[in-house]
């Protein structure tokens, strides 16, 4: 009498991409003018190619399904954020799904988010998922989101009590030489913006979103 046996293939070797993480997720299929997408942070010392690397998603409809095929590199510190607004992302979440997100290959983890486990309660409308701090923390659910920026929770009590009261007419002026004029009040120390009801007037709506 003989046996066999078969041996279970050992996972790949994923280390040469340690530092790299999903570093914040934005869920709103749902909503008409709101994509979904997903921020990847290169917390290594070098940069880091994604050639070979994907984000898998399993939730009520898939299992493990690569929803974006990954390329090109990520300097140090950057980031890059791929979405389902250019069809880098091939399908949507909504903000109360159940789902986990795999970044990898077939068979390998890089990094994961579990929404079950992560973060409980469902993303809030302009909200994310993020890591706190950024790159490298826990998952927290915030109203707001950071894409392409530091994460970071909002912290009043750290901010100035000022603010800039402009009128939909002032929209044009502060749109100039790529917003010259409110950066210069941002460098001066000035982080809010009191908006004019008008200004979200259907005549004014354009500008008004590209200006926020």
């Amino acid at each position: 009498l003989s046996s066999t046996c078969q041996r279970t293939p050992a996972a790949p070797d994923m280390s040469g991409w340690n530092g790299l993480v999903i570093n914040e997720i934005a869920a709103h299929d749902e909503i008409v003018d709101l994509p979904t997408w997903v921020e990847l942070y290169n917390g290594a010392s070098e940069p880091l190619n994604l050639d070979g690397l994907g984000l898998y998603i399993s939730d009520e409809y898939f299992n493990d399904r690569n929803i974006c095929a990954l390329s090109g590199t990520i300097p140090a510190g950057g980031r890059l954020v791929v979405s389902t607004a250019d069809g880098a992302i091939t399908t949507g979440i909504a903000s109360n799904a159940q789902f986990t997100l795999r970044l990898g290959s077939k068979d390998g983890t890089v990094d994961s988010f579990d929404r079950s486990a992560d973060c409980e309660a469902s993303v809030t409308a302009r909200g994310s998922y993020q890591r706190i701090p950024d790159g490298t923390g826990a998952w927290k659910n915030l109203p707001y989101n950071s894409t392409g920026r530091v994460n970071e929770v909002f912290d009043l009590d750290a901010t100035k009590p000022t603010a800039i009261w402009i009128w939909s007419s002032h929209i044009p002026s502060w749109l100039e030489d790529d917003c010259a004029d409110m950066k210069h009040l941002y460098e001066l120390g000035y982080r809010h913006i009191l908006l004019n009801y008008a200004a979200f007037a259907p005549a004014n709506k354009k500008r008004t979103l590209q200006f926020l």
